[in-house]
């Protein structure tokens, strides 16, 4: 069922549940922009909030909308705003993850250039703990190790995550957490050996 949206121009009579609905029969970004147009400060102010960057928050926002027109056709959105402020939350807890990991790597990669005291037993000691760390990994339970892996090392989301393990989110957080508790158990008792 179509509105006559675009012949009427008439935005504001219509609500999101039938924005949303004519975006999805008409295929036509108008009806979709107007309807993240409602939305736009929202997602914003969230972003902001994560992100603590005002720069950052707009560039959020932008790639927001541009998954916007892929992910309302994957999902059974009962209400749009609700659901864009989980999506916005996501995104920007997603990018924070990615940032701590890349600030992680890179003081990793060149902490010699940082600590030019670190003694060679030091680094030897940094490359022995994180072969325990891959030793202990294989040792957990499968769906543990594949789930702290995604989480960890490929930084999906519990949602994606359980997509790709066929399970639920519930699963998948237990999976992470007991995961997790093993590592430093395991990794606890083969340092200390």
């Amino acid at each position: 069922m179509l509105f006559d949206f675009f012949r009427r121009k008439n935005h504001l009579r219509y609500s999101d549940e039938q924005l949303l609905e004519a975006y999805r029969e008409s295929d036509d970004n108008e009806a979709l922009g107007v309807l993240y147009d409602r939305h736009l400060e929202m997602v914003f102010n969230t972003c902001n909030r994560y992100l603590e960057n005002e720069a950052a928050a707009q560039d959020a926002v932008l790639d927001i909308f541009e998954q916007l027109c892929l992910k309302v056709r994957q999902h059974d959105i009962r209400h749009f705003g609700n659901w864009l402020h989980i999506l916005a939350k996501n995104h920007c807890l997603m990018q924070l993850r990615k940032n701590k990991q890349q600030v992680i790597v890179s003081i990793e990669d060149f902490g010699h250039l940082h600590s030019p005291d670190e003694t060679v037993e030091a680094q030897q000691l940094k490359e022995h703990e994180f072969a325990i760390l891959e030793s202990c990994l294989k040792e957990l339970p499968s769906a543990q190790s594949t789930a702290v892996s995604l989480f960890y090392l490929e930084s999906k989301s519990y949602r994606e995550i359980a997509t790709l393990m066929g399970e639920d989110v519930d699963s998948v957080r237990s999976y992470i957490q007991n995961g997790r508790r093993n590592l430093r158990i395991c990794m606890g008792s083969k340092i200390t050996r």
